[in-house]
């Protein structure tokens, strides 16, 4: 959550808990960002939705970053409840299929 905090300040009161400090205050510069080339800032409805798909990507897991086994059952849990759980908001997939001579395979076991 962002709150004004004087006449050209605002202050980030809270964030998502997968976002450190560091990643809540890029998070937010690039939403005003995207606002400000886009021309949406304090208009509603679709431009809302770039922003928010921007939001998800920096909330998303890195690449190579370590996850607790709960942090790795919730996101399979949220998946779930997605309209479109196979893909990103930029269309990259979150699923794979393998077949199982390619899993053998890999782990020498054919």
């Amino acid at each position: 959550m962002v709150a004004p905090f004087g006449p050209h300040a605002w202050r980030i009161e809270a964030a998502p808990a997968l976002l450190d400090t560091a990643d809540a205050r890029r998070l937010v510069l690039d939403c005003l960002e995207q606002a400000r080339e886009t021309g949406t800032a304090g208009k509603p409805a679709e431009p809302l939705e770039s922003i928010l798909i921007l939001a998800a990507c920096h909330g998303s897991v890195r690449a190579g970053q370590a996850l607790t086994l709960a942090q790795m059952r919730e996101i399979l849990r949220g998946l779930d409840t997605c309209e479109q759980p196979t893909s990103c908001p930029h269309g990259r997939p979150t699923i794979r299929e393998y077949p199982l001579a390619e899993i053998e395979r890999a782990f020498g076991r054919r």
